[in-house]
């Protein structure tokens, strides 16, 4: 079967981030993406509770459309995992953040990247 010329999996952000950082990217100019995993492993966090999330944004706007979010108590590691498929527009954004103490945090965003005619 041949491949379609129109269509790539792609990673849109793979990042170890430090509680407090982030990670976003912009949908590239001619091109619609389908977020479709979220893959998280987290350290035990030391010092309390953290949060993981998974921000969408609408491309030209800071208004978040879609955000996921992963809890963790204190020293408790863990990984978060989310399926779906969630369209972002050439021009819009996709951002991991982490908030929290101390929870050093490993991610990979990845799926499709649309060609637009």
């Amino acid at each position: 079967m041949a491949r379609n010329p129109f269509v790539y999996s792609i990673m849109m952000v793979e990042a170890v981030l430090a509680s407090g950082d982030n990670a976003g990217v912009v949908v590239p100019d001619g091109y619609r993406w389908v977020v479709r995993d979220l893959d998280g492993y987290f350290s035990p966090a030391p010092g309390g509770p953290g949060y993981v999330g998974l921000l969408v944004n609408p491309a030209g706007t800071s208004d978040t459309i879609y955000i996921g979010v992963w809890r963790f108590a204190r020293g408790v590691g863990g990984q978060a995992r989310w399926r779906g498929r969630q369209v972002i527009e050439a021009g819009g954004g996709l951002t991991v953040e982490v908030a929290g103490n101390g929870i050093p945090s490993g991610f990979q965003v990845s799926g499709y990247q649309l060609t637009l005619p």
